[in-house]
């Protein structure tokens, strides 16, 4: 029997995303407001029922971000619970109902159709995610339910900075129509925004790893032929708060299997497949935001990080053949 070698592709996809924790605390700049509103001919008459119920902010504390980003670059993420939409009594769940949601730009105005609003600071839009689907004014019968995504946005303007913050509306999103209750969520921007200028870069890699013989896989989830390589970050500029990568799959996940990437279509071979590790043998998590901890904003640099892969048996028998799998690597700043 023998094996014919092909190589492991590691394919360079440079996104932009950084990631926070649920927002679950009172504070002076998101504010959550209860009103009536009504939609004739265009405009959004409104009429307030009481003040202030809750406040929240969404993005407080400062993020460094790339200054031209692609238009479409989700910028920053920021998650709320539905219950903190829904209101009082930690009601975990709410139904939106005609008229649906009401967007108000920058200073406020007349309603946006949304998804994506523009905010304070030139080049970056925000926009809502319930249940996974961009919010747009014509959104009506949406069950919150799960995590609500907020979103800062690249818009395709070059990124200048400045506060998410001002005296007038910024990019607030209004729920005025709930099925349980009468009452309206306004959500509001904090935090700072700094434009940096240049982005890392991560080479393409191709990854071969050593003939082994299907006789030597003896039972599912053994490995051999490891081979241990060192994934490139480089010319990251100075001047993020952070930097980090995520790991996915070329192909998809493989259900559960942590760290194991699916042969590509032109693999031979059979009841194996490709594991990804750390440099101390562990699963990498796909999907999950890695710091670069030795990353200086005063310096930039470049960064080599320790990474080996082997192949596992997967099924009960192997067959031979040819063993090909990718993964993509996303930068990620903040």
């Amino acid at each position: 029997m023998r094996k014919t070698l092909r190589p492991i592709r590691l394919i360079k996809r440079l996104a932009i995303s950084a990631f926070s924790n649920v927002v679950a605390r009172e504070a002076n700049t998101m504010y959550v407001y209860w009103r009536k509103c009504a939609v004739l001919l265009g405009a959004v008459l409104c009429s307030w029922i009481p003040s202030v119920a809750h406040a929240y902010d969404a993005f407080a504390g400062s993020y460094s971000v790339p200054a031209s980003p692609v238009a479409g670059t989700v910028l920053l993420r920021e998650f709320v619970s539905s219950a903190t939409i829904c209101g009082e009594k930690n009601r975990p769940t709410c139904t939106l109902i005609e008229p649906g949601a009401s967007f108000v730009p920058l200073g406020g105005g007349a309603s946006l159709p949304g998804p994506l609003i523009p905010t304070a600071v030139t080049g970056i839009s925000v926009q809502m995610l319930v249940n996974g689907v961009p919010l747009a004014r014509s959104s009506i019968n949406i069950l919150f339910k799960d995590l609500i995504e907020i979103q800062l946005v690249a818009d395709g303007r070059t990124i200048t900075g400045g506060s998410l913050n001002s005296n007038n509306p910024v990019g607030y999103i209004y729920m005025p129509s709930f099925k349980e209750f009468n009452t309206v969520r306004k959500l509001e921007l904090a935090g700072k925004i700094t434009s940096v200028p240049g982005t890392c870069s991560v080479p393409s890699q191709n990854v071969t790893l050593p003939s082994v013989t299907a006789r030597k896989f003896d039972t599912v989830g053994s490995m051999h032929g490891t081979q241990r390589f060192q994934l490139r970050v480089n010319s990251c500029p100075k001047g993020y708060n952070q930097v980090g990568y995520s790991l996915r799959p070329v192909g998809g996940a493989v259900a559960g299997a942590p760290g194991v990437l699916p042969l590509s279509a032109d693999s031979t071979a059979s009841g194996v497949k490709i594991f990804v590790a750390d440099d101390n043998g562990a699963p990498v998590n796909f999907g999950q935001s890695i710091k670069i901890d030795a990353y200086d904003k005063t310096t930039g640099g470049s960064y080599a990080i320790p990474t080996e892969v082997s192949y596992i048996q997967t099924d009960a028998a192997v067959t031979t053949g040819t063993v090909n799998a990718a993964m993509a690597v996303t930068l990620e700043y903040r």
